[in-house]
């Protein structure tokens, strides 16, 4: 729910619908004279009819466009890497957009969310449903601690909207007053600490999701009947990284070389992995399954791959100068021309 001066979900849509079907028509009778020009029939009405089916189709297309363009678009679900980057720029966010951006980040924590904001949203925002529980969120994303207005009115939309729970979110944090009305309420505050605790679960639970699936950096001696690799997962080290650190300069050093180490890792599986098709390429030609295996376990080494060097491209963005100046950038550029080398093998 917005107020002092926030941008409102609530629109009034005004369509021109006189212009509209003038503009329909203009497009149909150029259409027309297009296909004619290119072969077929004047003054028939086939080529009228292919016109006016072919305006009626992108006309679709950009009304569709615009409708979801009013709704604030259809729903994602972003990594954490996504939504960390997204992030940085919350302050630059309007009401509208930090409504949609809590609402992503937490369906992909798992909830059931829907936006409400705008008029009649009874002070709530966001409706989370999760395992037959219901959260009232109220989003505030203003440039100041907000006080106990925003409070009140989740408590009031709890009962409104059969919630068990309320809660606010707001990054720049609570007066006193709201923090003391919050306790007695039993409404629970959420500020820019728990934003970045919620990505850092998400992005700890997507490692944690990858490793069980992805091999590690040693390959047992003996494959399992002749068959790909056992291999043992390992989670990503970007799942770890506060990307958005910049007050400690040896902080962000530390979560690069983090992310090398992890680049390196898996690398070495990469190598190992291509280096075990190569001894086995009899057993490889003869069982397709192996083949299968194979792909999905260079998928899987691919996706950590991509995670890491996304995050690495987003620190790269915040200390570009410090990182080349350290030597961390020639270093990635020499582990991504070692990629490239197993591959070409």
């Amino acid at each position: 729910m917005r107020r002092s001066g926030k941008v409102s979900n609530s629109r009034t849509i005004k369509i021109p619908i006189v212009k509209i079907l003038g503009g329909v028509f203009a497009a149909t009778v150029v259409l027309n004279y297009v296909l004619v020009q290119l072969g077929l029939p004047s003054k028939s009405t086939v080529t009228y009819g292919i016109a006016v089916v072919i305006v009626a189709a992108v006309g679709g297309l950009a009304l569709k466009g615009w409708w979801l363009s009013l709704k604030g678009g259809t729903p994602t679900t972003p990594n954490a890497s996504k939504l960390a980057q997204q992030f940085n720029y919350v302050r630059s966010m309007s009401g509208t957009q930090f409504e949609h951006f809590m609402a992503s980040l937490f369906r992909a924590l798992g909830y059931r969310a829907t936006v409400l904001g705008g008029a009649g949203d009874q002070g709530v925002d966001v409706r989370l449903e999760k395992g037959g529980e219901t959260i009232a969120v109220q989003c505030k994303n203003y440039g100041k601690p907000v006080g106990n207005k925003p409070v009140q009115e989740v408590y009031a939309g709890m009962g409104y909207h059969g919630a068990t729970k309320g809660w606010v979110v707001a990054p720049a944090g609570y007066t006193r007053g709201a923090v003391d009305l919050a306790s007695r309420l039993g409404v629970r505050l959420h500020d820019e600490r728990s934003i970045r605790s919620w990505i850092q679960k998400l992005g700890t639970a997507e490692a944690e999701q990858v490793s069980r699936h992805q091999p590690s950096a040693t390959v047992t001696e003996k494959p399992d009947e002749g068959g790909a690799p056992t291999l043992l997962g390992r989670p990503s080290a970007y799942a770890e990284v506060d990307t958005t650190s910049t007050s400690n300069p040896q902080r962000y050093l530390k979560d690069y070389d983090m992310l090398l180490e992890s680049y390196r890792e898996a690398l070495d599986v990469l190598q190992d992995l291509y280096s075990h098709k190569r001894e086995n390429a009899a057993s490889y030609a003869e069982n397709p399954s192996l083949i299968e295996k194979w792909a999905s376990t260079y998928s899987t080494i691919s996706t950590k791959i991509g995670n890491t060097l996304t995050t690495m491209d987003m620190l790269e963005k915040l200390h570009q100068e410090e990182l080349v100046a350290e030597g961390r950038v020639a270093r990635r550029k020499e582990l991504s021309a070692r990629r490239a080398e197993i591959e070409a093998t």
